[in-house]
C-alpha cells in the first residue's frame, strides 16, 4: 500500500490494520512525518512501513526498483489535485511502481471532475462525500501510449496508411495512441 500525501498517516495505517502486508507513507512536511510515526508506534504497525519525508514526486522517484503496490492512495492538496495526479501517475508508470491490476484512489474535491484517462489509467467510478470526492483509476494495459509528431500523423494519412487505434489523445499538437 503506497500512500502519498500521508497527512497523518491515518490511511495507510488503517490499510495495515486490514492486512495490507506493508505500507508506504510519503509526507513532505515535517510535523506530519513526527505524527506518522507516532502513531505507527501507537499501534505496533512501524515493522511493516516506511516513511518518506520529501515531496511525493522525489518519493515515488525514491521507490523505483521497490516491489510495486497494488493500492496507491493519493490526497494531494485539493486546489491541484486534479493537475498534480497526471505527474505522479506519469511518475509511478515511469518508476513501475503499480502492480498489473492495481488500482490509484485520488481523493479531491467534489467540485472538480475526474478525467477518465490519465497516462494508462482509466476512471473505474468517483465516489461523493459531501465535499470530497474518491475517484478510483486501474491499471489498463490495454491503453498504449506512443507520442508521434502532428506531421508524421498528417503524412500517414497522405499515403493512405490505415491506422488501428482504439483511442486518440491530443495535447499541443502530439498526438498519443
Amino acid at each position: 500500500f503506497l500512500d502519498l500525501y500521508s497527512g497523518s498517516g491515518q490511511i495507510g495505517i488503517e490499510a495495515l490494520s486490514r492486512g495490507a502486508k506493508r505500507a508506504v507513507f510519503v509526507e513532505n512536511n515535517a510535523i506530519c512525518v513526527k505524527i506518522i510515526l507516532k502513531n505507527l508506534k501507537k499501534t505496533h504497525l512501524e515493522s511493516n512501513s516506511r516513511v518518506l519525508n520529501m515531496k511525493v514526486l522525489t518519493g515515488i522517484k525514491t521507490l523505483n526498483g521497490d516491489n510495486g503496490f497494488d493500492i496507491i492512495y493519493a490526497d494531494p492538496p485539493y486546489l491541484n489535485a486534479i493537475n498534480d495526479f497526471e505527474a505522479m501517475v506519469k511518475s509511478v508508470s515511469d518508476n513501475l511502481l503499480l502492480n498489473e491490476g492495481g488500482i490509484v484512489i485520488l481523493e479531491h474535491s467534489s467540485k472538480d471532475s475526474p478525467k477518465e484517462i490519465v497516462i494508462n489509467l482509466k476512471l473505474k467510478r468517483s465516489c461523493k462525500y459531501g465535499s470530497v470526492m474518491v475517484s478510483f483509476y486501474e491499471n489498463n494495459d490495454s491503453i498504449l501510449i506512443v507520442p508521434i509528431s502532428t506531421d508524421l500523423l498528417n503524412s500517414m494519412k497522405i499515403i493512405g496508411k490505415t491506422i488501428d487505434i482504439d483511442l486518440i489523445l491530443q495535447t499541443k499538437n502530439t498526438y498519443f495512441f
